[in-house]
């Protein structure tokens, strides 16, 4: 089974240089940034 991994980031979403599985409790302070997109509306480039 392949676990999803995060790249940590402080409150300034500076990256800590650390990583975190999802499902995980996360430490004090850290934080990752989600990004989701709708695949019907990805632009494509020729």
């Amino acid at each position: 089974m392949n676990r999803e991994v995060w790249d940590l980031l402080d409150e300034n979403r500076e990256p800590l240089g650390r990583t975190h599985f999802r499902g995980d409790e996360l430490e004090p302070r850290t934080f990752h940034t989600v990004i989701s997109f709708d695949r019907e509306h990805v632009l494509h480039s020729t």
